[in-house]
């Protein structure tokens, strides 16, 4: 039998077909790789692809995929700064996405003054998020950019709350922000005195030209004389303000110091806080305070304006809204489940080697 000559009609479809299985056989090849591989169980909507397809207007469109937008998200949340364990929190429940929602915890008994302190705390920070958005993503002019000052006991959900806030913003495509701690604040300051090379512009451009900047842990003492790190940690502050330039803040001290007593061993919380707690309420937080492990050194404490200075107080106390952040600390909770599991855990172990 003669063989077709590839320039004739003949030669010219059996190539076709050929090409034609070829790319069938490797379109398959590729569609099981896709449905076996990680990407696919991660994400059964593009299957690893990265992009869908919409239809608009009778038109079938490439859209980005939504499993894309979360590593648009997570990546840049890393560039912020954001603590890895608050990634994946909102302050919405329910949340739109499968993104963990704060909730208010009032300790063992259900306390309603403590759900309600964080009930409040919350709805601010969810005001927040849409005037952020509206002026720095819609560019719509505000009269007012306020920041935030979150203030209170340790294990109350202060950088939880921030976080979920800074997490809100990025989702929604406000990549523009900035978390950092204040211990973390005072080694760059140390960093740019010990290199003479490189200017303090240089190194805290990003904190000063981020759209928010979160300071964590306002007023935690590292020792020694730090005057010349709180100045420019004032300077700071101070080129945000100027620029309109909101800046949150979460810390552990007030005005009025936690847990101190009077000659007759009574609480001497100020009057808005007793007005706050009032009847058992009260008498059980003071209770558990008393109980924390740093609640003996307590009375030594310094409050916020004498770790920070008055002048900067004075201009956090201007530049933001304060939430007083009250309640249980919710880190005893865990540890006490970790415990409890760990003994069912034990129990089941000693069980099944009796048998």
């Amino acid at each position: 039998m003669k063989k077709a000559s590839f320039g004739s009609a003949e030669g010219l479809q059996k190539f076709q077909e050929y090409c034609e299985e070829r790319a069938r056989q490797a379109r398959e090849a590729r569609e099981a790789a896709e449905r076996t591989s990680p990407a696919a169980k991660r994400c059964p909507l593009c299957k690893g692809k990265g992009y869908t397809w919409k239809e608009i207007d009778g038109y079938r469109h490439v859209v980005r995929c939504v499993c894309q937008k979360r590593l648009i998200a997570r990546k840049a949340l890393r560039e912020a700064g954001v603590p890895e364990k608050f990634w994946d929190t909102t302050l919405f429940d329910p949340a739109e996405d499968d993104r963990d929602p704060f909730r208010p915890y009032g300790g063992p008994g259900r306390d309603p003054v403590a759900i309600g302190s964080q009930k409040h705390a919350l709805s601010v920070c969810r005001e927040l998020r849409d005037l952020y958005l509206e002026a720095f993503l819609h560019h719509k002019q505000m009269k007012d950019m306020y920041g935030l000052m979150l203030f209170g006991d340790s294990g109350r959900g202060k950088t939880r709350l921030i976080c979920s806030l800074l997490s809100d913003l990025i989702h929604a495509g406000l990549h523009s922000v900035r978390f950092i701690e204040y211990n973390e604040l005072f080694k760059l300051i140390r960093f740019s005195f010990n290199n003479k090379q490189i200017s303090y512009k240089g190194i805290f451009d990003n904190l000063l030209r981020a759209k928010i900047l979160v300071i964590d842990d306002l007023g935690t003492e590292l020792g020694g004389d730090l005057t010349w790190a709180l100045d420019n940690i004032g300077y700071i502050i101070n080129e945000r303000y100027t620029a309109s330039l909101p800046t949150l803040f979460t810390s552990n001290y007030w005005e009025s110091i936690p847990n101190q007593t009077n000659r007759r061993g009574r609480p001497t919380g100020s009057e808005n806080d007793k007005k706050l707690f009032e009847g058992n309420s009260w008498d059980m937080k003071r209770t558990l305070e008393r109980q924390n492990a740093d609640s003996a050194s307590s009375g030594k404490q310094k409050n916020l304006e004498e770790r920070v200075s008055y002048r900067l107080r004075s201009r956090i106390r201007e530049m933001c809204l304060e939430v007083h952040v009250e309640g249980f600390d919710y880190r005893n909770r865990i540890a006490k489940n970790r415990d409890l599991l760990r003994q069912k855990e034990q129990w089941k172990n000693e069980k099944s080697g009796g048998s």
